[in-house]
């Protein structure tokens, strides 16, 4: 299996962090994507990142981590991402994308997210997507930009007909706790109804417990739970999905076949 968005590196995990990628690797994760959030949280990242044969990562700023100053001075951003995007364990552009759910202005947002589709599109990577309420105008975005090595929606929990417009798009779905949960239906039926083709796993630990771990911290070891629930969704074995899936991770972020 391949967790393609946790953040392993978040001082949630640094008092047991190697604890955990030890019982991750156990329980079959074999790699694992930490996307960036911010330009000052990308040094300690590239550290644990070269410290660490599982892990790999993504640069990016985080809707959540957008400023005045950063959008501002993108010219200086771009001086700080180079080197980072140019890491052999740089798989992707991310995490960023739009969130109407946090108080930065949504302007900022649109501005920052452009000026990832633009990095993307010169690098020549896959890029991850945070859209939290905002699929229509992502969805616009996405089209305008016109990304030729697509990238990933994370944390999917939107409709079937928004699953096939990112499908469409050249973007995969990032599955994760979320269809734990029996209430979750628009998802769940999303998930059922698309092709294994436009599957990723994923935790987004340490945020996003499964179904009968709330409240506690979520971890890339549970990743076989999102495994099973689509196992089950989609009325099929569980070693189908990690098959698919693991693929899938192999073929947008250029993993070796190892």
């Amino acid at each position: 299996m391949i967790d393609t968005h946790c953040h392993i590196d978040f001082p949630k995990f640094d008092a047991d962090r190697q604890a955990v990628l030890a019982s991750s690797l156990r329980a079959g994760v074999q790699k694992i994507v930490v996307p960036g959030v911010s330009a000052s949280q990308w040094p300690k990242l590239k550290t644990l990142i070269e410290q660490t044969p599982s892990l790999y990562f993504a640069a990016g700023v985080h809707p959540w981590w957008v400023t005045e100053s950063v959008v501002a001075n993108l010219e200086q951003l771009e001086r700080e991402i180079t080197p980072y995007l140019q890491h052999e364990k740089c798989v992707a552009i991310g995490e960023c994308g739009l969130d109407k759910l946090c108080d930065i202005a949504f302007d900022w947002q649109q501005a920052v997210l452009e000026y990832h589709i633009d990095l993307a599109k010169r690098f020549c990577k896959p890029i991850i997507l945070h859209s939290v309420k905002t699929h229509n105008a992502m969805l616009v975005h996405l089209k305008n930009g016109a990304l030729t090595h697509g990238g990933v929606v994370h944390a999917f929990s939107g409709s079937t007909q928004e699953a096939e417009q990112y499908w469409q798009q050249g973007f995969y779905l990032g599955i994760g706790g979320t269809i734990t949960y029996p209430r979750a239906n628009k998802t769940r039926k999303a998930v059922a109804a698309m092709p294994l083709d436009a599957l990723l796993l994923e935790t987004d630990a340490p945020d996003m417990p499964m179904n009968g771990r709330q409240g506690q911290r979520n971890s890339p070891e549970y990743l076989p739970e999102v495994v099973a629930a689509i196992a089950e969704l989609k009325n099929i074995s569980p070693s189908e999905v990690i098959a698919a899936t693991t693929a899938n991770a192999q073929r947008l972020f250029k993993f070796s076949n190892d």
